[in-house]
C-alpha cells in the first residue's frame, strides 16, 4: 500500500506544474484542472498495476527500464492523438509529449527505487513542492 501511495504521489507531483500552467493560468479552468488530475490518478493506478505484472515477467533491469519508458511514451501519444485529438504535425511537439507521458510513469518508478529517500532528495522535493505547487 505504501508503494502505491509513493507511486501515485510522485506521479501527481510530476504533473502538477504543467497542469497548473495549462489548465489554471492559460485556460482559467479549475474544473479542467481537477478533471485532468482525476484522469492522471486513474492512469497512475493502472500504471502501478501494470508495473507489478511487468516486473514479474521482464527480468533484465536495464531492458525493463527502457521498455517501460518507450511503452508508456507510446501509450501516452496514443492517448494524445486518438482520445484527446492533439495530433500535431510538428515533430518537436510530439517528442515533448512522448517524453512527458513516458516520464509520468518513469518518475514514480524511480521514486520507488530510491527508497528510503536520501536527505538531498527530500530537501529538493520540499523545495520543489514549496515553490511550484
Amino acid at each position: 500500500m505504501k508503494d502505491l501511495f509513493i507511486f501515485v504521489f510522485a506521479g501527481i507531483a510530476y504533473v502538477l506544474p504543467p497542469e497548473i500552467a495549462n489548465q489554471v493560468y492559460v485556460k482559467k479552468s479549475w474544473a479542467g484542472f481537477f478533471g485532468a488530475l482525476f484522469w492522471y490518478l486513474l492512469l497512475l493506478l493502472l500504471g502501478f498495476a501494470v508495473r507489478a505484472a511487468y516486473r514479474r515477467f521482464i527480468k533484465l533491469p536495464r531492458f525493463r527500464k527502457v521498455l517501460w519508458f518507450v511503452a508508456w511514451g507510446g501509450a501516452g501519444l496514443c492517448i494524445e492523438w486518438f482520445l484527446l485529438g492533439n495530433a500535431g504535425a510538428a515533430w518537436y511537439g510530439q517528442s515533448a509529449m512522448f517524453v512527458f507521458w513516458a516520464s509520468l510513469f518513469s518518475v514514480p518508478d524511480v521514486a520507488l527505487m530510491l527508497r528510503p529517500l536520501p536527505a538531498f532528495v527530500k530537501k529538493a522535493l520540499a523545495y520543489y513542492l514549496f515553490w511550484y505547487v
